[in-house]
């Protein structure tokens, strides 16, 4: 279908990456965004410097690989901080959460009135994570991991899926939003 449009991404390898765009996304970003991304540090959570970016927008929460340092062991992207365009990193357990919002969230069907279990998935091709939803208001929900937990990362999308598969071995979309670490209306 994309071929047939003449869509310049028609032939793009699958990609884990925003799939609408061609060449990478800090190019994207810098051709249609009024946003100036400038070199910065990269630090730890108590502050020392451990290296050099070459811009905030080269780098998601979450991110394991490119940090362009080296460390004795994995180094993840814990946090971007844009007002002093710092990227601060450390150890996997970092980026630990206990519990997230979702905000402009679109609910398939009805809007819930209660709390209720949901798989949500976070990334791409990962499997749900077993979490308590629990809406806020029309747009707004927080989500609790219950027993396990993944990378939250901020801007992203989160979909909430039925804990249940239904008799042809589906799951459900309950809705989804974007992921905050704050409340949003």
């Amino acid at each position: 279908l994309l071929r047939i449009q003449e869509v310049e991404v028609a032939d793009k390898a699958e990609s884990q990456d925003i799939c609408f765009v061609s060449g990478s996304v800090s190019d994207f970003i810098k051709n249609n965004s009024s946003f100036k991304s400038s070199n910065g540090e990269i630090i730890n959570q108590s502050g020392e410097v451990l290296g050099y970016h070459t811009g905030i927008i080269n780098f998601t929460v979450g991110q394991r690989k490119g940090l362009g340092i080296s460390a004795e062991h994995p180094l993840y992207v814990i946090s971007i901080d844009i007002l002093n365009n710092k990227v601060v990193v450390g150890p996997r357990e970092e980026l630990k959460q206990v519990s997230f919002y979702l905000n402009n969230v679109n609910w398939i069907r009805t809007i819930p009135t209660e709390s209720f279990k949901s798989s949500v998935k976070l990334r791409y091709r990962q499997r749900g994570i077993e979490c308590l939803v629990t809406p806020l208001d029309a747009t707004t929900a927080k989500v609790e991991f219950l027993d396990d937990w993944t990378t939250v990362s901020p801007g992203q999308a989160g979909v909430m899926y039925s804990i249940d598969p239904d008799s042809d071995g589906d799951f459900e979309v309950i809705g989804g939003g974007i992921i905050s670490n704050n409340m949003c209306n």
